[in-house]
């Protein structure tokens, strides 16, 4: 086993960010979804003690790899830290308070709120032009504006769609969808990520406050995803829709 360092950013990164996947494309044949979604979002560990087995081995690993370089003191124990959500604190933290966070949807924009170290920004996307625009809430002063590209990925994947699961999510008709993929984080052979959802092809936005590829988006909408990684297993986030207020 080597370079299990780069791991850690699936831990870190892959689970917290809301960022968003991608904005509505202007020649768009759809009818986008005018509205509102507030979505929750809850980290959970499913089996406690299968998962300090797997965060201890993984710690021993790291330090066995650095053992050969007497420079580097033993970092085993600080990376198990930074991967275990019961270890963090911060009010982002999904695994102790859940997160949620309400997404406005129009012909032309979409905008979000969302708190990083009690710091609460708001997020405009003109949907037509692609551009993305941060505003400090408390000054209302721009802090970051950017061009926001589609979600696409090289990557190889698997799709499994599942019809006949089906399940009705605030009067949206749902159906199951899996994803597996290949863990762009991961420089160990055979880490694949998994996305169980329950789609919608009712409401249509390439805009999700995770980050799908555009393809699917194309087709259906997710309502409730499970989030979890062949890397320590047992951690799960769940992103799911509470509530849901069309305009339309």
């Amino acid at each position: 086993m080597k370079k299990l360092a780069p791991i850690l950013f699936l831990a870190i990164s892959a689970l917290m960010g809301c960022k968003p996947a991608a904005v509505d494309s202007p020649d768009s044949k759809k009818k986008k979804f005018n509205g509102e979604i507030v979505f929750k979002i809850v980290t959970e560990i499913e089996d406690e003690e299968r998962f300090d087995n797997e965060l201890e081995a993984y710690g021993k690993a790291v330090d066995s790899i650095h053992s050969k370089d007497t420079s580097w003191p033993a970092v085993g124990p600080l990376m198990k830290k930074l991967i275990d959500p019961r270890d963090d604190y911060t009010r982002s933290n999904s695994y102790y308070k859940p997160n949620f966070f309400t997404y406005k949807y129009t012909d032309t924009l979409v905008t979000y709120n969302f708190e990083r170290e009690f710091t609460k920004y708001k997020v405009i996307i003109n949907t037509l032009t692609q551009d993305y625009t941060k505003y400090n809430k408390k000054t209302n002063k721009i802090v970051k504006t950017k061009k926001y590209k589609f979600h696409t990925s090289d990557l190889p994947y698997k799709e499994m769609i599942y019809k006949d699961s089906t399940k009705v999510i605030h009067g949206f008709d749902c159906y199951k969808v899996l994803v597996v993929e290949d863990d762009p984080t991961s420089d160990t052979a055979g880490i694949k990520t998994y996305k169980e959802m329950y789609v919608t092809n009712d409401i249509h936005s390439l805009y999700h406050p995770i980050q799908l590829r555009k393809e699917f988006l194309e087709r259906y909408y997710p309502l409730e995803i499970k989030y979890y990684s062949d890397f320590l297993r047992d951690k799960i986030t769940y992103y799911s829709a509470v509530s849901i207020k069309s305009t339309d």
